[in-house]
């Protein structure tokens, strides 16, 4: 197995340059949350996260934000996520235990709450084996950021083996 390459690494969703993106006609843009804009258990987008794609936005470079998560645990759950949407004017996807990422379902979802199609989307996420693998199966392009903190003990265990394919591999 290989680890899947994603086309740009950022530190954080802040630093990614959304006017490039646009020059390259990635306009809609979708969003990993645990780790990516908001702490594993935070109830609300980083603040600088935030106004980075609230500026992205009003500066024309992003057409659109959908929030695609594996959150698929309960009402609880997707609450938060769709208060963290409501706060970016975005939409979003809560993937369910029976699709989650890295499979094509939650990304078709999302494309087609943005209207939009893979050629114009960017996936920001924060893990290879769900947000890049899944989105590149689409052809979309991905960006793999630096996570914003502790991991739940399932995603310690694939970064501890995305860490051992990519010493394989490099």
């Amino acid at each position: 197995m290989s680890l899947p390459r994603p086309d740009l690494i950022c530190r954080s969703v802040a630093t990614v340059d959304f006017s490039a993106l646009s020059r390259l006609g990635r306009t809609a843009v979708m969003l990993d949350v645990d780790n990516t804009i908001a702490l594993r258990r935070g109830l609300e987008v980083v603040p600088d996260i935030q106004a980075a794609l609230l500026r992205a936005r009003s500066d024309g470079y992003v057409t659109g934000l959908c929030l695609v998560s594996n959150t698929m645990w309960g009402r609880r759950r997707e609450a938060r996520v769709a208060a963290m949407a409501r706060s970016l004017d975005a939409s979003f996807v809560c993937a369910r235990w029976w699709a989650p990422k890295p499979r094509p379902g939650p990304f078709r979802r999302a494309l087609r709450l943005l209207r939009a199609e893979a050629a114009q989307a960017v996936m920001i996420g924060d893990q290879y084996f769900t947000d890049v693998k899944g989105a590149h199966r689409l052809g979309i392009y991905t960006v793999l950021v630096e996570p914003l903190g502790p991991d739940a003990w399932f995603t310690a265990f694939r970064r501890w083996q995305e860490r051992r394919l990519s010493v394989r591999e490099g």
